[in-house]
């Protein structure tokens, strides 16, 4: 079993060639989308990405980042919503205890992992390897993300609402109906995608002031890199509401096993009295639920309404493992 350092294009190959022997259930650590982050934002961290091979097959990857003495994952929590290990068929616990070796053997003082779903697969595996080992390990909780199963139809979807939201659904609908003439557009493809990202981009920065500020010109080119890599790989939602053909709300989703991500949104404010902003989401929802699929993740983040439209309260965790501390032989 051997650990070896590998570089975001070999990363990217095995992706390609050995995806059937790895899990890769985590969005934020396809090999695409941490390429388009390390282009944008890379400062003083150098990538360390580290695959555990056995014989010809890859057992895991570990996509860590090395800050002088600390050791993290490849990314940032502000645009990366949650992370783990790409684990293989090979027992999870040989790949974590190389893991520590390797990064203890190379002077790395901290290990932080977060964020990490209750299920990934550095949450399941690294706490009992650290006892095993004698490291020091603190677990926190972070921000939770919020996730619902999809029904099969939006009448379905309704009833599983509370009765005082549902309420406010059908009548926010009732009252954008008396608006003008309501369309609802999905925009999945590279051509049409140049068009209408800066309309995007636009009432992002509108909707908000924190999102105004938070959208830098970094942001706004790393926004647009992803969602045209997004139209590529057949991922991409990107959907708007219109009023009269006047887009006034929109969601900047993508769809990865079967499997709906909010991953930003936004809205025009002269149309603050309709809830465009909440109905666009309601709409994305229910084009979800026509084209079959099962689930829908809000992502991180406790605003209201990811409660209000039905989504459940899921844990997400941090992990820092204290490799100067304890015997860990």
């Amino acid at each position: 079993m051997q650990i070896s350092l590998i570089s975001l294009t070999q990363f990217a190959k095995i992706q390609k060639e050995a995806s059937p022997a790895l899990n890769w259930d985590c969005p934020f650590v396809l090999p695409f989308w941490l390429a388009i982050w390390h282009d944008h934002f890379i400062d003083d961290c150098v990538p360390n990405i580290l695959k555990l091979q056995k014989d010809s097959e890859v057992g895991a990857i570990a996509p860590l980042m090395i800050n002088k003495q600390n050791a993290e994952f490849l990314g940032s929590e502000s645009v990366l919503d949650f992370q783990d290990i790409i684990i293989g068929k090979e027992n999870p616990d040989n790949f974590f205890i190389s893991l520590l070796h390797h990064l203890k053997n190379l002077d790395i003082r901290i290990l932080e992992l977060g964020a990490l779903k209750s299920d990934s697969a550095a949450m399941q595996a690294l706490p009992k390897i650290c006892k095993q080992m004698g490291y020091k390990i603190l677990q926190v909780q972070t921000e939770p993300y919020f996730q619902m199963e999809l029904p099969a139809t939006f009448e379905e979807y309704l009833s599983m609402l509370k009765g005082k939201q549902r309420h406010e659904v059908r009548r926010k609908l009732r009252r954008l109906s008396e608006a003008g003439k309501i369309e609802f557009t999905v925009v999945k493809d590279e051509a049409a995608l140049k068009e209408t990202f800066p309309v995007f981009l636009n009432m992002f920065k509108d909707s908000r002031m924190d999102k105004a500020q938070f959208l830098s010109p970094s942001m706004t080119s790393y926004f647009k890199s992803l969602a045209m890599e997004l139209a590529r790989q057949k991922m991409l939602w990107l959907t708007f509401l219109s009023i009269d053909k006047n887009p006034c709300a929109c969601t900047f989703s993508f769809e990865f096993n079967n499997t709906l991500y909010l991953y930003n949104n936004g809205y025009d404010p002269a149309y603050k009295k309709y809830s465009v902003g909440h109905l666009c989401k309601v709409f994305t929802i229910k084009h979800g639920i026509e084209q079959k699929i099962k689930c829908f993740n809000f992502l991180k983040g406790e605003e209201r309404y990811k409660k209000h439209l039905g989504g459940k309260m899921h844990p997400l965790y941090r992990l820092t493992v204290h490799l100067d501390k304890g015997k860990g032989k």
